[in-house]
């Protein structure tokens, strides 16, 4: 019969040590202590026991609750009484901007809805047209189109509410005597324009490229030495696809670009590594093995340097000079 044993088996199994198995012990022990304890609590336990004398205030306390809630709700109902509505009683054309309060509760206002009214008034507000009456808090719909037709407007509050809203739709001055024309604006022509010649702001005529775009735009050719490429302009960190072909629409390069070169034999491993194309721990190995075995003649002696393999020499090349 084979016998079971649990320290074997968790030293096998999950790779204890001798401590560690204790540990495990130690704390199944706490955990199941923990889940038994609320069951055993009680036995060791006694309820608290309450004297004669809080017994009786106890009790005196759950007699005089209903009173106490009875109260509360008489007290609720005298302190706010239920609002009164608005209205229509007598009804005749009136100004909202020159109604007086005795005129407002003859119309069929209600306190509530006259005092808001009165106040709203009281701040400088011009009523143009009847929907601004809406706004006053306790305006209840069905009141306020009875009261509607029987809005009237002066002329001039008519001509002001107009100008007013075709100097926002002109975005003119708010004099009325000097209002500006409308300036029409045209949309920007892109022009074409070299890539290896072109500032920020040639850059930023292109949709999708601001101020900073643009700033890395130029930085990263700088580095560079120039592009060879124009499709190298879609390597520029935070240049979205979309935004790169849109630039390649009126970015060319001509023929006679004057390329920036880094002479490999006598940069230093600080100027190697400031290139885009070569990292620091590369830039440092080219210099140890340039110093261990000389002077680099072409291109293909960097393939002797087994971290770097023919696709990066190939990229690198035309920016390399080597006399």
């Amino acid at each position: 019969m084979i016998k079971f044993d649990l320290k074997y088996w968790l030293r096998d199994y999950f790779g204890f040590s001798k401590k560690e198995i204790n540990g495990f012990f130690v704390l199944s022990f706490l955990l199941l202590l923990m889940v038994i304890a609320p069951w055993f609590y009680p036995l060791f336990t006694s309820p608290p026991k309450i004297s004669s004398q809080d017994q009786i205030q106890l009790d005196s306390l759950l007699a005089s609750l209903p009173e106490v809630q009875q109260t509360s709700q008489n007290y609720a109902r005298k302190s706010y009484p239920p609002r009164e509505k608005s209205k229509a009683k007598e009804l005749f054309a009136f100004d909202p901007n020159t109604v007086s309060e005795t005129e407002l509760k003859r119309l069929g206002f209600s306190e509530y809805l006259t005092n808001n009214f009165l106040k709203y008034r009281s701040k400088g507000v011009k009523f143009y047209r009847a929907e601004q009456l809406k706004k006053i808090y306790g305006m209840e719909p069905d009141f306020f189109t009875q009261i509607e037709p029987y809005m009237t407007f002066p002329e001039r509050a008519k001509k002001q509410w107009k100008d007013k809203n075709t100097e926002k739709k002109n975005y003119a001055n708010d004099d009325e005597q000097d209002t500006e024309p409308v300036k029409k604006y045209t949309k920007k022509v892109t022009q074409a324009f070299d890539l290896n010649q072109a500032d920020t702001s040639m850059l930023r005529q292109v949709k999708g490229i601001g101020p900073v775009l643009s700033q890395r735009i130029i930085e990263f050719r700088e580095k560079l030495g120039g592009f060879i490429d124009i499709q190298q302009v879609r390597e520029v960190y935070g240049i979205s696809p979309e935004t790169a072909d849109e630039l390649l629409k009126y970015a060319s390069l001509t023929a006679s670009a004057d390329i920036k070169k880094l002479n490999i034999n006598q940069a230093s491993s600080k100027e190697l590594g400031e290139h885009p194309y070569i990292s620091k721990k590369q830039a440092d190995v080219i210099v140890q093995y340039r110093t261990q075995h000389g002077d680099f003649k072409e291109p293909k002696d960097l393939m002797k340097i087994k971290i770097l393999n023919e696709g990066f020499i190939s990229k690198l090349a035309p920016y390399l000079q080597f006399d």
